[in-house]
Protein backbone atom coordinates (compact mmCIF):
# COMPACT_ATOMS: atom_id res chain seq x y z
CA UNK A 1 0.00 0.00 0.00
CA UNK A 2 1.02 3.39 -0.52
CA UNK A 3 0.52 6.13 2.31
CA UNK A 4 1.39 9.98 2.59
CA UNK A 5 1.17 13.43 1.71
CA UNK A 6 -0.14 13.90 -2.21
CA UNK A 7 2.94 15.64 -2.77
CA UNK A 8 5.45 13.05 -1.18
CA UNK A 9 3.56 10.14 -3.02
CA UNK A 10 4.31 11.97 -6.21
CA UNK A 11 7.75 13.07 -5.81
CA UNK A 12 8.75 9.54 -4.98
CA UNK A 13 7.07 8.39 -8.32
CA UNK A 14 8.40 10.95 -10.50
CA UNK A 15 11.91 10.27 -10.57
CA UNK A 16 11.19 7.45 -13.15
CA UNK A 17 8.58 9.15 -14.93
CA UNK A 18 9.98 11.06 -18.32
CA UNK A 19 8.30 13.70 -20.80
CA UNK A 20 10.28 13.81 -23.65
CA UNK A 21 8.54 15.99 -26.79
CA UNK A 22 10.47 14.91 -30.40
CA UNK A 23 9.66 16.75 -33.31
CA UNK A 24 9.97 14.81 -36.50
CA UNK A 25 10.88 11.44 -36.53
CA UNK A 26 8.56 8.19 -35.99
CA UNK A 27 6.42 7.93 -33.17
CA UNK A 28 7.32 5.13 -31.30
CA UNK A 29 11.27 6.24 -31.07
CA UNK A 30 11.12 5.33 -27.42
CA UNK A 31 10.39 1.29 -28.38
CA UNK A 32 13.90 0.64 -28.75
CA UNK A 33 15.43 1.98 -25.57
CA UNK A 34 16.52 -0.57 -22.77
CA UNK A 35 14.20 -0.05 -19.73
CA UNK A 36 11.97 1.81 -20.61
CA UNK A 37 8.71 -0.19 -19.53
CA UNK A 38 5.57 1.90 -20.75
CA UNK A 39 4.66 5.02 -22.51
CA UNK A 40 1.29 6.95 -22.42
CA UNK A 41 -0.84 10.22 -22.07
CA UNK A 42 0.51 11.51 -25.49
CA UNK A 43 0.53 15.15 -26.88
CA UNK A 44 1.21 16.20 -29.60
CA UNK A 45 5.09 15.21 -30.09
CA UNK A 46 5.36 14.30 -26.58
CA UNK A 47 5.34 11.43 -24.67
CA UNK A 48 5.25 10.27 -21.18
CA UNK A 49 7.94 7.28 -20.45
CA UNK A 50 8.05 5.10 -17.64
CA UNK A 51 11.59 3.60 -16.40
CA UNK A 52 12.46 0.52 -15.08
CA UNK A 53 14.52 0.57 -11.84
CA UNK A 54 17.95 1.32 -13.06
CA UNK A 55 16.97 2.77 -16.37
CA UNK A 56 19.45 5.07 -18.07
CA UNK A 57 17.44 8.24 -18.73
CA UNK A 58 20.60 9.81 -20.68
CA UNK A 59 20.12 6.28 -23.16
CA UNK A 60 16.72 7.80 -23.64
CA UNK A 61 17.65 11.49 -24.79
CA UNK A 62 20.21 10.00 -27.02
CA UNK A 63 17.31 7.90 -28.99
CA UNK A 64 15.15 11.24 -28.50
CA UNK A 65 17.71 13.04 -30.33
CA UNK A 66 18.26 10.19 -33.25
CA UNK A 67 14.48 10.00 -33.84
CA UNK A 68 14.16 14.31 -34.27
CA UNK A 69 14.60 17.90 -32.76
CA UNK A 70 14.55 17.20 -29.07
CA UNK A 71 11.71 20.25 -27.78
CA UNK A 72 11.60 18.98 -24.52
CA UNK A 73 13.27 16.23 -21.75
CA UNK A 74 12.48 16.21 -18.33
CA UNK A 75 10.94 14.45 -15.29
CA UNK A 76 7.27 14.41 -14.95
CA UNK A 77 4.71 14.14 -12.22
CA UNK A 78 3.29 10.95 -11.54
CA UNK A 79 -0.69 10.91 -11.95
CA UNK A 80 -2.37 9.77 -8.70
CA UNK A 81 -3.71 6.50 -10.64
CA UNK A 82 -0.32 5.59 -12.00
CA UNK A 83 0.62 5.21 -8.35
CA UNK A 84 -2.56 3.36 -7.11
CA UNK A 85 -2.46 1.63 -10.18
CA UNK A 86 1.20 0.62 -8.85
CA UNK A 87 0.36 0.04 -4.98
CA UNK A 88 -2.52 -1.96 -5.96
CA UNK A 89 -0.27 -4.83 -7.83
CA UNK A 90 2.06 -4.54 -5.67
Amino acid sequence: MASGPVEELRRKHASRMLRVEVEGGSEDWWREVPGVAGAGDREGAGVLLELQEGADDQQVLAAAARAGRVRHFGRAEARLADIFREAISA
